[in-house]
């Protein structure tokens, strides 16, 4: 019986606790001024427990449904960036031409569909893990570290505009 209960216990240790995160993502980040949109500036604080105001789980499995979570959950090229990007840019394309985009937001959206290529264009062909956070049941976005730069890919925030957006965070 006692090896039962200490086996259970070392499976819900290891559960708990999940798979620590890499040392590179640990510290305060500051978005860069290229990479803002609607002129907002961004910050990113790491620590071995938190992840932007998440608690660091580790894995997809251990998130808690109720609180925003952090974890590692799957791999992003920049290849699949770049596609996204390509879709974005038809979708907005054929919005304005729609109407849906009025007129005079067509500057707005053109700066930032440009911000995210020039963004996009720093990160280097690689295949990356990502970060994911969830808060109550939905994705929020992802993350990936790449050279000196962590990236956080946003993927429909909806309004009028570009559902694709890409910030560019330093130390």
């Amino acid at each position: 019986m006692k090896l039962i209960i200490s086996l259970i216990f070392v499976l819900l240790s290891n559960v708990s606790f999940g798979q620590a995160i890499n040392d590179r993502w640990l510290g305060y980040w500051k978005s860069t001024p290229y990479s803002s949109i609607n002129g907002q500036t961004w910050q990113l604080s790491v620590t071995p427990t938190m992840f932007n105001n998440c608690f660091w789980v580790g894995s997809a499995f251990n998130a808690v449904p109720r609180s925003c979570s952090a974890f590692y959950n799957g791999t992003v090229t920049k290849q699949d960036l770049i596609n996204s990007m390509n879709q974005d840019m038809v979708q907005v394309s054929n919005w304005m031409r729609s109407g849906m985009i009025p007129p005079r937001d067509f500057q707005r959206v053109q700066n930032d569909l440009q911000k995210t290529q020039a963004i996009l264009g720093r990160i280097s062909y690689d295949t990356f893990r990502v970060i994911a956070t969830k808060n109550m049941g939905s994705d929020s976005s992802i993350y990936i570290l790449d050279l000196d730069s962590v990236y956080q890919v946003l993927y429909n925030e909806g309004g009028a505009g570009s559902n694709f957006h890409i910030i560019e965070y330093r130390r």
